[in-house]
């Protein structure tokens, strides 16, 4: 399975969060939910995913009425699986490889 890595614009989740302080869930630790959105297509960087804050139901009302767009906080990229198939081994085994030691150093 793919890893996916994200890229937040942590200035813009700041500025999102003073605004809109009841979008921090609290309970023992403060909670802040993002929603991961799929591109159709990558964009231009190769982005999958757009990254947008995920809202409570009445932050969402509140948006709506006030015709607010949720804003764009980073985006992510899927990360090709590890395939061991794809990667030689190496021809020389370790324990047998040469080393060269410059004797010259001070240390």
């Amino acid at each position: 399975m793919p890893n996916i890595n994200v890229q937040l614009d942590i200035n813009a989740l700041r500025d999102f969060i003073k605004e809109n302080p009841s979008s921090v869930f609290k309970g023992k630790k403060d909670y802040f939910s993002l929603t991961l959105y799929a591109n159709d297509v990558p964009d231009k960087f190769g982005n999958d995913f757009s990254v947008k804050p995920r809202l409570s139901k009445e932050l969402k009302e509140e948006f709506k009425k006030a015709d607010k767009k949720l804003p764009f906080i980073g985006n992510a990229k899927i990360q090709e699986a590890y395939d061991p198939s794809k990667y030689s081994k190496p021809t020389t085994p370790i324990k047998n490889a040469k080393v060269e030691v410059d004797d010259s150093l001070p240390f």
